[in-house]
């Protein structure tokens, strides 16, 4: 396979990565990992050149860098990444931009996945110069950051969803609105194949209290378009952060004779463990 058609099946199978990457919990650090599904690239490396890219397709700008790498610390297995490679860094509008020489930990996201990789810079700090010395500085650090970040994630999903429950799936239904009968709609070639969870809710974490059961609606089609929703089964335990269903076409659901909302989960971040409600629980807080 020559190195073009390479580089175009590469930039497809990466492109699909925010759908099948997790990154892992830490974990010996004694607290509650939150979970994350976002693929962050971290890595050290010394700055090369500013003002410079190592993508042929990319122009140089103020913003951009080349660094190369000496210690990948977490990546999604797909990314082709090992020590000595040179990558294109983006740093937007930053107030500490990056100087030639520079060593320092790198917390990315992909960007661009061609003849060499290109990110976005989350957030970097620089590190020791001595490498032997640096190794288990940068696992901590590394781990310190994906915490910090994931929590901050987790915190604008609380922050945005309508409720949030704890709770068990004890039923799968076919679509309750009339809006959603197959027989009463035009069918696309991305075919949704919307079902809907009954969700027994255990416990609330937001939302109106006394509510027993909700209905989840759900794309049960593996169709690209629909790949990343969360898919639910029969018996399912979590805990989940739910939106008022904007998505279907049909705001209500039939659940024992009575029209009550409908809400969706539009990302896998959006279906998290039981024990992940502590965690939320703690998040939601009042600051000191």
């Amino acid at each position: 396979m020559n190195t073009h058609v390479k580089s175009k099946l590469f930039l497809a199978i990466a492109g699909m990565l925010p759908l099948l990457f997790v990154v892992p919990r830490a974990v010996g650090s004694g607290q509650q990992e939150p979970p994350t599904t976002h693929p962050y690239i971290i890595f050290v490396g010394t700055v090369d050149a500013i003002n410079a890219v190592a993508l042929q397709s990319l122009k140089a700008s103020p913003n951009t860098s080349v660094v190369v790498v000496e210690k990948v610390v977490k990546k999604p297995e797909a990314i082709a990444l090992v020590r000595g490679d040179r990558v294109t860094v983006l740093i937007e509008g930053s107030s500490n931009p990056l100087k030639k020489g520079t060593r320092a930990l790198f917390v990315t996201d992909g960007w661009i996945y061609g003849e060499s990789l290109a990110v976005k810079v989350v957030s970097w700090e620089p590190t020791s110069n001595v490498a032997s010395a640096a190794t288990a500085s940068d696992e901590t650090k590394a781990t310190a950051k994906v915490q910090e970040l994931a929590e901050r994630d987790l915190r604008e999903s609380i922050n945005s969803v309508d409720i949030a429950v704890v709770g068990r799936v004890k039923g799968i239904q076919a679509p309750s609105a009339s809006e959603l009968i197959p027989q009463r709609r035009r069918i696309s070639e991305h075919e949704p194949d919307w079902q809907e969870a009954i969700v027994e809710v255990q416990e609330i974490l937001k939302g109106s209290p006394g509510v027993t059961e909700v209905v989840v609606r759900f794309p049960a089609s593996v169709d690209v378009m629909w790949v990343g929703y969360p898919k639910f089964k029969a018996g399912q335990e979590g805990t989940f952060l739910l939106r008022q269903d904007q998505i279907s076409g049909a705001s209500k659901a039939i659940l024992e004779g009575k029209s009550v909302t409908a809400y969706t989960a539009i990302t896998r971040k959006d279906v998290l463990n039981k024990a992940d409600s502590q965690i939320i629980k703690r998040l939601m807080q009042p600051g000191p």
